[in-house]
Parts: structure tokens; sequence; C-alpha cells
């Protein structure tokens, strides 16, 4: 695989810039614990040729501890959701399609979807941007390998390479609750929990009695109780026993809050 040929899919000019869609995908995507990972490890691997990585779904398999089948389904959903765009590549001597490059797409605002045909058909992309400052860097520096790499072999781009989204809560999430959640988990850790919450309290949804904040302030009281069920076990382990699955946890929590809330009010 030649760096030539990822270079041609280079779609960002920043790994700010690319971040920043990142982090606008997984806010504003329902996407699930596998999907959220998956993204974040494309986007790991795209910082070299900003936007553009080259990967086998054995070596994505092997990064998530998931089967090839499980990995095959979820780029396809990522796919489908426009957050990424997959490039078979075929390979000239043996033949038949080898690994893929993936493509981490721009997000684009519904309003914005009316003019993407404009912006598509545009020259001035970050990607052709970038291509154009690499020829003038080529014709300035010896060439080599190296000149190639859009990021700079440094300390700064080895951090920015181990890149987290935990500080991004999805949009759905309630803004009050999301806040509080995002202080201990990240976010695909929180879109479990909240829909787990969510799953629990759906009797509830739609009551004239609870309103849309009791639901809130139970998801609360419920993410507050697994927090300190956590900080328990770890502080006196032999006192407290740990929790075993945090999803199954909140939402038993929750309904017993919710129940107990129910039954008080009689």
């Amino acid at each position: 695989m030649s760096t030539l040929k990822l270079e041609q899919y280079i779609n960002f000019e920043s790994l700010e810039e690319m971040n920043h869609h990142v982090s606008l995908h997984v806010k504003n995507n329902n996407l699930n614990d596998t999907q959220y990972k998956l993204l974040t490890v494309l986007a790991q691997y795209s910082c070299k040729y900003l936007g553009a990585s080259y990967l086998k779904l054995d070596t994505l398999a092997g990064l998530l501890d998931v089967s090839k089948r499980t990995v095959q389904r979820n780029l396809n959903v990522l796919v489908e959701l426009e957050i990424i765009e997959k490039v078979h590549c075929f390979r000239k001597i043996r033949g038949g399609f080898g690994a893929s490059i993936f493509i981490i797409k721009e997000y684009i605002e519904e309003d914005d979807h009316s003019d993407l045909s404009t912006r598509n058909n545009s020259q001035d992309t970050a990607g052709e941007r970038l291509r154009e400052r690499l020829k003038k860097t080529n014709t300035t520096f010896s060439k080599s390998k190296y000149n190639n790499s859009v990021v700079p072999n440094s300390s700064d781009a080895q951090r920015e390479y181990n890149l987290s989204y935990k500080d991004v809560v999805p949009s759905f999430i309630p803004t009050r609750l999301g806040e509080y959640m995002i202080k201990f988990f990240d976010s695909a850790t929180v879109t479990r929990l909240y829909n787990s919450m969510s799953n629990a309290l759906r009797v509830y949804k739609g009551r004239e009695e609870f309103g849309s904040e009791h639901i809130v302030d139970w998801m609360y009281r419920a993410t507050n109780a697994l927090i300190l069920a956590i900080k328990n076990h770890r502080h006196n382990p032999q006192k407290y026993s740990a929790v075993k699955n945090m999803y199954s946890y909140v939402y038993q929590t929750a309904l017993n809050i919710a129940v107990k809330d129910e039954f008080s009010y009689v």
C-alpha cells in the first residue's frame, strides 16, 4: 500500500478539524458501544493522513476484541449514517480485494444538505487545499518517504494520535444528566447507561403525573447510586460487593426509585 494512495483521500487540513467533525458525528448520532469505539479507532489511525486510514478487518477485530462479522456489520452502519466512506482496494498481483481505505467524512448539518452538491463539485475542499500544500512542500524539501507525512514526528503529534472523545455528550441526553454522567464515564458508556435507564422507565413516559423532569431526576439518582456503589467497592471491597454489570444495575435502580416515588404519592 503506497502512501500516495492514502494521500488521495486526505479530507481535513488539521487534527483539530478532523476531531471537530468526529465529535459532531458522535454527538448527533445514536451510536452503540461498538460503533463509537470503531469510529474512535479509525480516527486514531487517520492522524497521519488526515481522515484516511488503511486497515484490515482482522486488525479492527483484534483492536476491538470482537468478531470480523461484528466489525463488518458496524462499519456498514457508519457508512449508512454517512460518517465514513469505504474504498475497496484491489490486489494487482494476487487479485481480489485486500484491506480497505476508510475515509472519515465531514459532518453535514441538516440545513447544509441543500447545497451538498455544490460543495462536492467545489475544488476548494480541505483535501484539495492540503494536497496543494504538500506539492509545494515537496518542491522545497528533499524528496523523502517522510515528506508525505502530514503530522510531524513530535510528542504533540503522539498525544494527538492517542486522542479521546470522552468529553462528548450525545445531543439526545438531557443536558443536566449528561454533564453529570460524562464526569465519570466516556461517551459510549454514557449512551448505554442512558439507554438502559430509558428502557427501564419507558412505562412512565407520557403519563401526566410524571413529566420529563421526574424521569431525568430518577436517572440522575440511579447514576449517582451506581457511582457510589463503584466507589464503595474500590475503597472497601471486603464490605461492598462489585457491580458486575453497570447497565443492569442502573436499569434496576432507576426502576426501583421510580416505583418507590410512585407509591409514595398514594
